[in-house]
C-alpha cells in the first residue's frame, strides 16, 4: 500500500491558520487517502500558541490519535 502523508498541519492555536478543529483536518486527510498526518503547531512564543494552550493541544490530538487508530496515523509535534 502506498503511504501518503500530510505534513506541516497547524491548528487554530497557531493564530494564523484557519479556525477548523483538528478533527476536520483528520477527516479531510482520510478523504484524500492519506495514511498519516503530522500536526506541527509552533511552540508557545509571542503571538503563537500560548503556553496555557499546549496541554490542550497534546490532549486533544492524543484523543484523536486513539479514536482514529488503525485508520490514520497521527503524529503530534511542534516546530
Amino acid at each position: 500500500m502506498e503511504e501518503k502523508t500530510i505534513f506541516h498541519v497547524h491548528s487554530y492555536r497557531y493564530k494564523h491558520a484557519s479556525q477548523e478543529q483538528e478533527e476536520e483536518y483528520i477527516k479531510k486527510a482520510i478523504e484524500l487517502g492519506a495514511t498519516k498526518i503530522v500536526f506541527t503547531d509552533h511552540a508557545p512564543f509571542l503571538n503563537r500558541m500560548s503556553i496555557k494552550e499546549l496541554p490542550e493541544y497534546v490532549t486533544v490530538l492524543q484523543g484523536l490519535k486513539e479514536k482514529y487508530a488503525g485508520i490514520l496515523e497521527i503524529k503530534i509535534g511542534l516546530e
